[in-house]
């Protein structure tokens, strides 16, 4: 993970404008890292306790300015509040405390990678593409289809540091502030591509830092299904797919399998998995067959988890363990 984002989703947990659900997970995310002997995750938060280089009570939390204050309200995103709502799903659930660990671990960095994605769709104007075809291994089609989406992700996340630049340049400030003679100069190289210092491998991987973090954290959680070469969205780790199944559904709830495809993956999370999440671009570009077969695949993992029941009926049903 890239610097940063750790805080960005400690923002995002602070400017929580539902008070209630924000002081719940900073009760729970407290009581997750207490330190006990009694659990090997308690002995390793009891150990870099006593290494920490600003003890607790030397520590001045009231003293706590976000990133951007500026620019805070722009980061309250559709992810952002999944963030939120997903966080208090799965810290406040009935699961044990090594697993809500496990669970967030996943669910974080999925949601802030995505957060990223949305972002830089609004800031290039091309939101309609901020969806990801998940491809399940089962068909060709598919899976060029995942490829083309996020290769489309990756240059929209390379477009838009220039595009943020080109809007400052327009407008003359940053942050409230009328640009100073040098930061002009800088923005003016990285909308100019015939500029020698942008040329430089240097300020290359500098601009595209932004698309290397979101391709990496998805390939961690295992939302790639390679860390390098070409890649498609996938779930080659059932754990992000358990993950996103503490995260949306509750104890004592369940839905059935289309409610979860077309509803909590399609509308809410924005990932094409079957014929129900997907919309005319892609019903246009592959087969009802091939996603019928992406779906039972999909339905297998969920089974293989112990997150899907087969009811008598025929009636599939997602729910946690």
């Amino acid at each position: 993970y890239y610097r940063g984002a750790g805080l960005l989703a400690y923002d995002l947990y602070r400017t929580d404008e539902v008070h209630k659900r924000r002081d719940e997970i900073k009760h729970h995310l407290a009581e997750l890292v207490k330190d006990s002997p009694n659990d090997p995750l308690g002995r390793l938060i009891n150990s870099l306790q006593k290494n920490d280089a600003l003890k607790s009570e030397t520590a001045n939390y009231n003293q706590y300015n976000p990133i951007d204050k500026i620019n805070l309200s722009q980061h309250q995103t559709h992810w952002a509040e999944l963030l939120r709502q997903g966080t208090f799903e799965i810290l406040t659930g009935d699961t044990g405390r090594i697993k809500k660990v496990d669970h967030l671990m996943y669910w974080i960095p999925f949601c802030i990678s995505r957060h990223a994605l949305e972002q830089a769709t609004k800031i290039t104007s091309e939101t309609e593409h901020d969806t990801l075809v998940v491809d399940m291994g089962v068909s060709p089609r598919l899976k060029r289809l995942s490829q083309q989406s996020l290769s489309s992700h990756q240059n929209i996340l390379r477009r838009a540091p220039i595009s943020a630049a080109e809007h400052v340049l327009k407008t003359g400030t940053l942050a409230n502030q009328k640009l100073s003679s040098e930061q002009k100069a800088i923005l003016e190289k990285i909308v100019n591509p015939d500029d020698e210092d942008v040329k430089t491998e240097q300020f290359q991987n500098s601009a595209s830092n932004t698309s290397k973090f979101y391709v990496m954290s998805m390939a961690h959680i295992g939302a790639l299904n390679h860390n390098k070469g070409v890649r498609n969205y996938t779930f080659k780790d059932l754990g992000l797919l358990e993950a996103i199944v503490y995260a949306t559904i509750t104890d004592d709830e369940e839905v059935t399998l289309d409610e979860f495809c077309e509803l909590i993956l399609g509308k809410n999370l924005r990932m094409i998995t079957d014929i129900n999440s997907a919309d005319e671009s892609i019903l246009e570009k592959t087969d009802t067959n091939d996603l019928e077969k992406n779906k039972k695949a999909l339905s297998d993992m969920l089974l293989s988890l112990g997150l899907l029941t087969n009811y008598s009926d025929a009636v599939k049903k997602v729910r946690r363990r």
